[in-house]
């Protein structure tokens, strides 16, 4: 009796074990609210260090709230407060996102001030609205990395937490 319970139960247990290696892992949703950041791009004349909490809509919308300093060569600093909203697609490993607006909240900078930012993203929404990223997600961290980027410095992994 107790070799067909073991039997059984390595049987049982084999069953399992090797269903479960041969199944796909099932894929993890972006869907949700995730922390991103705090990231660096640098370049010749200035540093961005940016941190911004993003939400992924069921049906394909999003939502960004961002904090982003940047730093001159000379060291002076302005911090701004955006907030994007478009629409995001997954293929695979590739996020795309597709950004419909963006609103710059507040700029601590006088010689910056938020109406000189909104024409300044204004701007460059209308050059580059779509961002593809490669994703990589681990149960509730997910790493961001520019698909084709603009240039050495924008090539840079940023890491996000699920909120």
């Amino acid at each position: 009796m107790k070799t067909v319970i073991a039997f059984l139960c390595l049987l049982m247990c084999g069953t399992i074990t090797s269903s479960a290696i041969a199944a796909d892992p099932p894929s993890i949703s972006i869907e949700g609210s995730w922390q991103c950041g705090p990231y660096t791009m640098a370049t010749a004349k200035f540093s961005a260090t940016g941190a911004n909490k993003v939400s992924y809509k069921r049906g394909g919308e999003y939502y960004d709230f961002s904090i982003m300093t940047i730093t001159t060569t000379n060291g002076k600093k302005t911090t701004l407060h955006t907030q994007t909203t478009g629409a995001w697609t997954q293929s695979g490993d590739v996020l795309q996102t597709n950004s419909t607006n963006v609103q710059v909240l507040s700029s601590d900078n006088p010689r910056y001030p938020v109406e000189a930012a909104q024409r300044s993203a204004n701007e460059q929404l209308s050059k580059q609205a779509t961002a593809k990223n490669h994703i990589r997600i681990r149960a509730n961290s997910m790493t961001l990395r520019p698909v084709n980027p603009d240039s050495k410095q924008a090539d840079i992994d940023v890491v996000c937490r699920r909120l």
